[in-house]
């Protein structure tokens, strides 16, 4: 699996000059969702339930990353959509205004979607 904020696997130390040498890849990343662009509707795939997760991660920050790039991120907080920031290539940490969202998506994504968290996450037991 990738480092979906740096295109690398986990462990693997950033190159010479690239800005993020300095903390290198201790941890494993842990994929929370990962979308089939072949579904239909390929859209319920990619949508990740931010207020779901957020209970179960604390603070820490989840990763969004989109094979081929070129998608928009979207949001939706209390019936209102909102539009953020652009997902790059390789993909990026979601910024504190989209934690704060329900639900998350990627527009226009061609490729499939991958959320995920750096280092190991416990689930919640279930009460049923």
């Amino acid at each position: 699996m990738q480092d979906a904020s740096r295109g690398r696997t986990p462990g693997e130390v950033a190159p010479a000059g690239d800005s993020s040498a300095a903390a290198p890849m201790t941890a494993p990343m842990t994929v929370l969702q990962s979308s089939d662009p072949t579904s239909s509707p390929a859209l319920w795939g990619q949508a990740f339930p931010v207020l779901v997760w957020r209970k179960v991660l604390g603070d820490r920050t989840p990763m969004v990353a989109v094979e081929g790039g070129g998608a928009a991120l979207r949001g939706a907080l209390d019936g209102h959509e909102t539009r953020f920031d652009p997902i790059p290539a390789g993909g990026r940490p979601l910024a504190p205004s989209e934690l704060a969202q329900e639900w998350l998506w990627a527009e226009g994504a061609a490729g499939a979607v991958t959320w995920s968290v750096r280092g190991g996450t416990e689930l919640p037991r279930s009460r049923w």
